[in-house]
């Protein structure tokens, strides 16, 4: 009894040992990359065609609503790359004005290198679709996102910018919102 005792105790020791020196310890992952809604590219309301922006003019109001998500690192090659995937929640409304039960909706998803270039950017183009006599619907996207990583740099050093795509006309509506 004594003898496995000791056993047990010396191969105790042993792991203790091996484990301080870093034989069992992983590196740890680096984070994902940020991925944010830009705020201007958030919201939107579609109105029917001509001058009128009053309330009863609103076809549609569409909105991102949440954002999240997970990735994964590859270092195969000496090359690192990143998985990202994430979920992307869109709800519209319908308006006075919608006068159809589907509605297609563009948005992008922009990456961001650390030196703040657009390293890729895809429009996705979801249609939403309204019960006969709704006026709320949405969906859930996922999108996955593949980012060949520059050597010295890790997740946190990128960004994934999510939006609606507006045309010039919404995004100066947008930005006249602001002021």
């Amino acid at each position: 009894m004594i003898r496995s005792f000791r056993a047990v105790v010396g191969a105790g020791a042993l792991l203790a040992l091996l484990a301080g020196c870093g034989l069992f310890t992983e590196e740890p992952t680096p984070s994902c990359p940020r991925a944010k809604i830009l705020s201007d590219a958030r919201t939107v309301q579609l109105y029917r065609d001509g001058e009128g922006r009053d309330p009863t003019d609103v076809k549609y109001e569409v909105a991102i609503t949440s954002l999240t998500g997970e990735c994964e690192y590859d270092f195969d090659d000496g090359r690192s790359t990143i998985t990202a995937v994430f979920t992307l929640g869109i709800e519209a409304r319908r308006g006075p004005a919608g006068d159809s039960d589907t509605l297609d909706v563009p948005y992008f998803v922009a990456v961001v290198d650390p030196e703040r270039n657009i390293r890729a950017k895809q429009i996705f183009r979801p249609t939403l679709v309204f019960a006969a006599s709704g006026i709320r619907t949405g969906t859930l996207e996922e999108v996955e996102q593949v980012i060949p990583v520059a050597t010295g740099f890790a997740g946190p050093d990128y960004e994934i910018f999510v939006g609606l795509q507006l045309d010039r006309d919404q995004l100066d509506e947008q930005l006249k919102q602001k002021r």
